[in-house]
């Protein structure tokens, strides 16, 4: 599959924020956090340390970024298989956002078939981008 960016996914989990949080209660001491740090960064530790507002914010970034990454394989036709790459989800990946990212990738309707037979991996190798980068230097 061709290269694609979803940065612009990780800084939406910093836009669903305040729509989530209107719905639920945030825990004490996490908006001074994110005034001093990256909030999206704080959103994924706390939702690993069990804060339930994180927690969704997060599922609902999977979710989001399967519909996207369904939608983006389809469009090029990804029967060799799409791969996820990049410094999120390996910091935030676990079973449950694995469930959510499946659920979500493989609801396309009639094209479920196509989508069906597209492997999907996710690279875990923190060091990806700077072995392309290394590769292409030479």
């Amino acid at each position: 599959m061709a290269p694609y960016c979803y940065q612009q996914m990780w800084a939406a989990l910093k836009l669903t924020w305040p729509f989530i949080r209107s719905k639920w209660d945030a825990p004490p001491g996490i908006h001074e956090k994110m005034k001093d740090h990256d909030p999206a960064a704080v959103i994924g530790l706390a939702a690993k340390e069990g804060c339930a507002i994180c927690a969704e914010s997060i599922r609902q970034f999977v979710r989001y970024l399967a519909i996207e990454a369904s939608n983006f394989a389809l469009k090029i036709k990804a029967t060799g298989g799409v791969f996820l790459g990049g410094g999120i989800l390996p910091k935030i990946w676990n079973e449950n956002l694995r469930t959510v990212f499946l659920e979500h990738f493989f609801q396309v309707g009639r094209l479920k078939p196509l989508v069906g037979s597209m492997p999907v991996y996710l690279v875990m190798n923190p060091q990806t981008a700077m072995m392309g980068a290394a590769y292409f230097a030479r």
